[in-house]
């Protein structure tokens, strides 16, 4: 299998040895990340440097920092693979799923998310921010993902550069890479993976308060701009109205128009990389402009019948979050369809 095993690692328990020999028995090249931990378990990482690639630094950064600088190391050195896949190292993940997800990826080119079963009893510091995370991404990016906290993830190396510009150095570095590719369209596919605690979890590094807050960060703050944006066209449009112009309907519509032109260039961006094509590229734009046509008719229907301008905003504004979501629960993110034809291309203009 020509797919790395990219593992960050501080302060690791035996089970990170125990995993490194799973994988090495099913063939796995191994790359560990020594995320600055204590000098008290550097017997773990020279035990571990006998069957893996070890790489690390002397300080502590983040789980984010160690992911950038494993995948860093690889985009530098293993050209030749077609792809990785993260994995911790508190025994959470099995080398079985491991191997599910790498098969997964290198048949599908997909960006490969495992799916953890979260109706059981789990910890309460993993269940922490799951449910919310769940419905505020797919609020911000009308992707709906099952388990957007998993850490078992596979990526093409193709996307190796692509991951490196991602800001986050500790855990709001995996929600911001979901938030990124999901803006990209970047196929992603989750698979159904074990659900593993190992004593209750305790060798987790996760700070539930934190840690939650930094993951929901990104999440929130991109509503939040999203939801301002709308917010404050529609009070533009109803500051012309109050005006009484001769014109009004043409005035709202330059309202709308000069809102929207500011929106797509958020929607937008030329320098998004070389696998996002025009296709893709168009299909931003196009769903904002729905979204505010369908947000500036509904302000004309309520302020009509109600004459109220906070009814009239802030209805509009809650049916398109409920509009965003129900698209990305019956138009989903993931799938099993993707075998074969959703590996990134580039551009033609790029090739």
């Amino acid at each position: 299998m020509n797919t790395v095993v990219l593992i960050p690692a501080y302060n690791p328990g035996e089970s990170m040895l125990s995993l490194i020999d799973n994988l090495k028995s099913k063939g796995f090249e191994i790359l560990i990340v020594n995320d600055g931990s204590d000098a008290s378990y550097s017997y773990l990482f020279e035990s571990a440097a006998q069957k893996a690639t070890v790489i690390g630094y002397d300080k502590n950064r983040g789980k984010g920092y160690a992911l950038k600088h494993g995948i860093k190391h690889l985009s530098q050195n293993k050209k030749d693979i077609t792809g990785f896949v993260t994995a911790d190292a508190d025994g959470q993940h099995s080398a079985e799923d491991i191997e599910r997800v790498a098969r997964t990826l290198e048949n599908t080119g997909a960006i490969v998310l495992g799916l953890r079963d979260l109706s059981g009893k789990i910890p309460f510091r993993s269940r922490v921010g799951n449910d919310m995370s769940r419905l505020v991404y797919t609020f911000v990016t009308g992707k709906y993902l099952r388990d957007n906290q998993s850490g078992l993830r596979g990526f093409p190396i193709e996307l190796a550069e692509w991951l490196l510009t991602i800001k986050g150095r500790r855990y709001e570095y995996e929600m911001n890479t979901l938030i990124k590719a999901a803006k990209n369209r970047f196929a992603m596919v989750e698979i159904p993976i074990q659900t593993i605690y190992e004593s209750g979890n305790k060798s987790s590094h996760f700070h539930p308060v934190p840690d939650t807050a930094r993951i929901q960060g990104q999440l929130l703050l991109n509503g939040l701009f999203s939801s301002l944006l709308y917010i404050l066209c529609l009070v533009t449009v109803f500051i012309i109205s109050q005006f009484g112009l001769k014109y009004s309907l043409l005035a709202k519509a330059l309202a709308v128009t000069t809102f929207l032109l500011i929106r797509l260039l958020t929607a937008y961006t030329p320098a998004m990389d070389k696998f996002r094509c025009t296709r893709e590229a168009v299909l931003n734009p196009i769903i904002v402009i729905i979204k505010y046509a369908v947000m500036a008719l509904l302000f004309e229907l309520l302020y009509y019948f109600t004459q109220s301008a906070f009814i009239s905003i802030i209805l509009p504004l809650l049916a398109i979050l409920a509009i965003t979501y129900i698209s990305g629960r019956l138009i989903p993110a993931v799938g099993s369809d993707y075998r074969g034809k959703m590996r990134p291309q580039p551009c033609a203009d790029d090739i």
